[in-house]
């Protein structure tokens, strides 16, 4: 073959002689389906396979929570806020029940978005402030809570120990 160019008989295109085959095999659009369809046969899929199963009991899905902090006197909630949101795999823990998430090289307890919504009542009707991080102007006014999302989430000083006691 020769480098003398061609046009390509479906895009029209010029390309040289000896380029013409993987033209048409790997770059021309208007080449007939037949061809394309094995041109995507060849391409490798970009999917992230699963990863293969262990003995640990997990739940195998993520979970976008807050991460919060209260602060407590005489056994009275004073205040709590979010700090941020996070997202991570939730877990079941042999011999604990309940759902926990790994944060920070420890595990902590899961809480559901109706304690969320218990904690959001509470700061609503002032019996404690509440804060979060990531909205501006809610500390001391109760009126912008309709803007959280209850969703939900963990408290930071509710750790049951680093993570590497519940490995077998």
């Amino acid at each position: 073959m020769s480098d003398e160019l061609t046009v390509c008989q479906y895009c029209k295109s010029k390309v040289s002689q000896r380029r013409l085959q993987s033209h048409i095999g790997n770059r021309c659009e208007k080449a007939p389906i037949e061809i394309r369809a094995k041109r995507a046969a060849k391409t490798p899929s970009l999917k992230i396979h699963q990863p293969y199963g262990d003995l640990r009991y997990r739940i195998h899905k993520s979970v976008r929570f807050w991460v919060m902090v209260h602060t407590k006197e005489n056994g009275k909630l004073v205040q709590c806020g979010v700090l941020r949101a996070i997202e991570r795999v939730v877990f079941e823990l042999q011999g604990k029940s309940g759902l926990f998430v790994r944060y920070d090289s420890r595990y902590f307890p899961l809480h559901g978005e109706a304690e969320f919504v218990q904690l959001l009542d509470g700061a609503k009707k002032e019996k404690y402030a509440f804060f979060h991080n990531e909205i501006y102007g809610l500390w001391g006014n109760p009126s912008r809570l309709k803007e959280l999302t209850p969703s939900a989430y963990i408290v930071e000083g509710e750790a049951i120990g680093p993570c590497y006691n519940f490995l077998r």
